[in-house]
């Protein structure tokens, strides 16, 4: 390859994907800085650019294992970098089964041509959360130090399960025990069981999240919040803006789902809309927590911004219909439910909302 196409192809790789076919692969090093860019879904252009981002991934990992395999990557240095490659690959396969599942792109959009099965596109689907699991697991044996890499072969596990419409209670429970063992499991739980179509509030896995995530080590419900980290000058949308979101959405489905119990078993109420109403209490606080963050210009540039007003809304119409209900009363409507299925609530469930850096602001750490 000459100096200039080479050149040329070092300029064009992230919108073209040149150097995946060519005699220069694609590296990790160089790529990694633009990776979470190619996640920001809530754009057109990163949505028609996203299969090409897969594969550009796809070529990552390849190359990484044939380095792997040719001995290569020998020093503790080089084995690190190289399980983050393949951790950062497989992850880009399973933000790509989120985003069908959310409604953010199509499954033919990822899933033909095939790259990992010669099935249908539900076999492809599959397949592809098989194949991130074989690049995590080969990534866990490089370095058993990093904890990402254990919970996104849950996540994997997870979405198999979710493709299936079937979940087991080791995975479940998987989930969960290990979202009381660290901080970025507690996110990847929430995020995980974001749908109550599928994890409705009242469901055991939600009520065990609830009892975990309100946890005096977790998010604190009866204290006031997480402890307060040293201060080192960072900020974070993860633990600032985005923690106290998705506590608030966790406790404002469970709160939601008691009242719809109370409402088809009229007998229940006296338990159902005592624990609806705190419930809901809880949820407005942590929601007023994150509002009040985004003031702050440091993280002003949340992605989901926008969408506060309609969860504040809702909140208002749901703590109506549990104040309308208590000592017996009917009270408003719910409010509907297909909000649970649209961009209002789901933009804040995709990857930019944590991993968008500001002047002073850190995305997800490592």
């Amino acid at each position: 390859m000459s100096r200039v196409h080479f050149a040329l192809c070092a300029l064009l790789a992230w919108s073209t994907g040149c150097g995946a076919d060519g005699d220069e692969p694609l590296r990790f090093a160089t790529e990694k800085p633009r990776f979470f860019q190619g996640l920001n879904l809530l754009k057109d252009e990163t949505r028609a650019a996203f299969p090409e981002f897969e594969k550009r991934w796809d070529s990552i990992a390849q190359d990484t294992i044939a380095r792997l395999e040719n001995g290569e990557i020998v020093e503790e240095k080089e084995q690190k970098e190289a399980a983050a490659a393949l951790l950062y690959s497989a992850f880009a396969l399973v933000a790509g089964q989120h985003a069908i599942e959310d409604g953010y792109l199509k499954l033919t959009d990822l899933t033909r041509p095939p790259r990992y099965s010669k099935g249908d596109d539900i076999d492809e689907q599959k397949a592809r959360m098989v194949k991130a699991s074989e690049w995590l697991r080969r990534a866990a044996e490089l370095d058993p130090s990093d904890e990402r890499i254990p919970a996104v072969i849950r996540s994997c596990a997870f979405n198999l399960q979710t493709i299936d419409g079937t979940f087991t209670a080791d995975v479940l429970l998987g989930l969960n025990g290990a979202a009381s063992q660290s901080w970025f499991d507690t996110y990847t739980a929430i995020l995980l069981l974001r749908d109550p179509n599928l994890h409705p509030g009242y469901a055991p896995q939600i009520e065990q999240l609830i009892g975990i995530a309100c946890g005096s080590s977790r998010f604190n419900c009866s204290g006031g919040g997480p402890p307060k980290d040293p201060a080192t000058g960072e900020r974070w949308l993860t633990k600032e803006v985005m923690g106290p979101l998705l506590m608030s959405d966790l406790l404002a489905k469970r709160g939601e789902s008691q009242l719809h119990r109370a409402d088809l078993n009229p007998a229940m109420a006296g338990t159902l809309i005592p624990e609806a109403v705190m419930r809901l209490k809880g949820a407005e606080a942590f929601l007023l927590a994150a509002k009040a963050a985004v003031t702050d210009p440091a993280l002003a540039h949340f992605p989901a911004k926008s969408r506060l007003a309609e969860r504040s809304d809702r909140m208002t119409a749901l703590l109506a219909a549990a104040s309308g209900r208590q000592g017996g009363g009917t009270g408003p409507a719910l409010p509907d439910p297909n909000y649970y299925k649209g961009r209002a609530y789901l933009d804040a469930y995709q990857c930019v909302a944590c991993h968008t850096a500001g002047p002073t602001t850190q995305s997800l750490p490592r």
